[in-house]
């Protein structure tokens, strides 16, 4: 499979997808990230689709959809996503809501940065306080 997952040493699942992906491939990258993140915490993972073809079929979303409610994560970035596919993440992810812990990238090293920043700073940042809005 020319896909993979693997464990990056920064302390996140490196998740790469290259060229076509089918469903088949979608189910075999999900056993693998499983076994890998088995007992992580904090579950960080960074999903790379700048080798990826720019459409999924609808069986492949489906495996992704599949994938994605069997999976859980503290966070994840995706970057270098196609813009029909990240349209489409989105409204997954959405779905599952795990929309909250899940952002997009036009870059790896973007997406890496926000990945590795502490979970309490990154939720912060994300979320304006409330104190802020009232004032304004």
């Amino acid at each position: 499979m020319k896909h993979y997952a693997q464990w990056d040493e920064r302390g996140f699942l490196s998740v790469a997808i290259v060229g076509t992906f089918e469903p088949d491939e979608a189910a075999e990258l999900s056993r693998q990230m499983h076994a890998i993140m088995d007992g992580k915490s904090p579950r960080l993972m960074l999903f790379n689709h700048s080798k990826a073809s720019k459409m999924v079929s609808r069986e492949t979303r489906a495996e992704l959809q599949k994938m994605s409610s069997t999976l859980d994560w503290d966070k994840a970035a995706i970057h270098s996503i196609s813009h029909l596919n990240r349209m489409l993440a989105r409204l997954i992810t959405k779905v599952l809501g795990v929309n909250e812990t899940t952002q997009f990238f036009e870059t790896e090293a973007q997406a890496i940065d926000w990945l590795m920043t502490p979970l309490e700073r990154a939720t912060q940042a994300e979320q304006p306080d409330r104190a802020d809005q009232a004032s304004a």
